[in-house]
């Protein structure tokens, strides 16, 4: 196993007090070598680890998941999820940011829609069916 691997394995089984060799740590690392071998095939990038492109997105999608496990505020949410099995673990690689954390999403969305509506208000308009 290549050693990025490795070392993505031992930090979801010290975030998720599991061993190593717990099918839900393998599963989580496995949706993440899957997600960015389905991204580099759809791209037309060599899948190798030598590729600094390949490496990288799967730097990238590891970063996402363990960011969201640690230090996000809704780290606890999202380790109670793949625990439970809510979100299936080999799944969790191809979770967008809005499906890992709702809540923020869905505030900023309410933030920018409020503004956009605060900012644009609707004009009386003289024209051919007013």
């Amino acid at each position: 196993m290549y050693p990025k691997r490795q070392i993505c394995i031992n930090k979801f089984s010290e975030i998720l007090n599991l061993t190593v060799d717990n099918s839900i740590v393998l599963n989580l690392e496995k949706g993440i070598f899957n997600e960015t071998i389905k991204y580099c095939k759809e791209k037309s990038i060599e899948l190798k680890w030598s590729n600094i492109n390949f490496s990288k997105k799967y730097s990238i999608i590891s970063r996402k998941i363990i960011a969201n496990m640690t230090y996000t505020p809704n780290a606890k949410d999202v380790i109670e999820k793949i625990l439970t099995k809510e979100w299936q673990p080999e799944t969790v690689a191809s979770k967008t940011h809005a499906e890992l954390y709702p809540k923020l999403h869905e505030d900023m969305k309410t933030k920018i829609m409020s503004k956009y509506l605060n900012n644009h208000v609707e004009q009386e308009h003289e024209g051919f069916f007013t």
